[in-house]
């Protein structure tokens, strides 16, 4: 998952999301519905039909033999509180975080990237489809049989913070807790022998620091931590390096202590 957005950043989140032609095909993706008589809704004329390559009809077989042009939301506001405690299982959060990666995918090679057994990673699908979060794209053929994919609802995936409903705080809190058992699960498997701990390619990092900060401190520590952010989503189409994963909270402390008796 990106970075969880607040209520305000919402209008500039929807204002930067790019439309770009997908040959995705599935029906809850279809953005532009095609008329009756082969003329698209915009209304330009439609394309004879040409000799599919093999290439094309393998993706003809893959989508249905549905060839819809949609707009593909480059960032998905997650706004609704079951969607956001959906986001409390660990595992659902790992689904959505390969997938925005992968792409399209099969059951079977998710779960090879989670090193997860297949059966396992079915019913979090399932909720994960029925709240739109997730969605699927139709079958394709691996490993000698025919197989169903899916895919992310969109590359980026932002929670809204909404603190002045209870509910969203309830769902939020234990998303965050999630997240952090998460982190804390991967850094107990990684520090192994042979993991980088010191110098300029160190791997592993865990730490805690309390600092007082003016308001032109916060905005650095947000720069930095968008600009990581970029990092990790332009490696995201690379096949090469090895896998990691990056987990970090910034609160403010002082707030949390309101209300205590001394």
């Amino acid at each position: 998952m990106y970075p969880i957005q607040g209520k305000r950043s919402t209008d500039t989140l929807n204002e930067t999301t790019r439309k770009e032609p997908t040959a995705d095909l599935s029906e809850n993706w279809s953005l532009e519905a095609t008329r009756r008589g082969g003329r698209p809704a915009s209304g330009r004329p439609a394309r004879k039909n040409r000799r599919s390559s093999p290439t094309t009809l393998k993706v003809l077989t893959i989508f249905h033999r549905r060839k819809t042009v949609r707009s593909v939301r480059r960032t998905y506001a997650i706004r609704r509180a079951d969607q956001i405690a959906a986001l409390g299982s660990a595992a659902r959060i790992e689904i959505l975080d390969i997938l925005a990666g992968l792409g399209t995918s099969s059951v079977a090679n998710l779960a090879a990237a989670l090193g997860r057994p297949a059966d396992a990673l079915y019913y979090h699908l399932r909720l994960l489809v029925r709240l739109g979060l997730v969605v699927p794209v139709g079958r394709g053929r691996g490993r000698g049989r025919e197989e169903a994919l899916y895919r992310a609802v969109a590359p980026r995936l932002a929670v809204v913070y909404a603190p002045e409903d209870p509910e969203n705080v309830r769902a939020m809190t234990r998303t965050a807790a999630a997240l952090l058992r998460l982190g804390a699960r991967d850094f107990r498997l990684a520090f192994q022998p042979g993991v980088t701990v010191s110098g300029p390619r160190r791997e592993l990092w865990v730490g805690r620091i309390a600092a007082r900060l003016a308001p032109a401190d916060i905005a650095r520590i947000n720069r930095l931590l968008l600009e990581s952010v970029r990092i990790l989503e332009s490696a995201r189409a690379s096949r090469r390096g090895r896998l990691y994963a990056w987990t970090f909270l910034l609160t403010p402390i002082d707030r949390r202590r309101k209300g205590r008796t001394k």
